[in-house]
C-alpha cells in the first residue's frame, strides 16, 4: 500500500506543478503492474478508482497475446 500512496502522491505533485506553471489541469492516470499478485489491502483501496487501473502477471500476459504477443513476460525472482 506505501507504494501506491507514494505513486498517488507523486501524481498529485505533477498537477500541482502544472497548475503552478498556468496550465490546465492534467488528467493522470495510474497504472500499478504487479506479477506477484497484489494484497487484499490494495486491491480493496482500488477497486473502485476510476484513475487507477491494476494489471497483475496474468494480465499483463493477456494483453500481449491481445495484440498479437506470443510470450509471456520474464518472472525475476529474487
Amino acid at each position: 500500500m506505501n507504494h501506491v500512496k507514494k505513486l498517488e502522491s507523486a501524481a498529485d505533485s505533477a498537477i500541482q506543478e502544472s497548475m503552478e506553471n498556468g496550465a490546465n489541469r492534467p488528467t493522470i492516470q495510474l497504472w500499478l503492474v504487479s506479477t506477484g499478485g497484489f494484497t487484499d489491502n490494495v486491491l480493496a483501496y482500488v477497486k473502485n478508482m476510476d484513475d487507477i487501473d491494476f494489471s497483475d502477471y496474468d494480465s499483463i500476459n493477456a494483453i500481449f497475446r491481445f495484440y498479437g504477443g506470443n510470450y509471456e513476460i520474464p518472472m525475476f525472482w529474487n
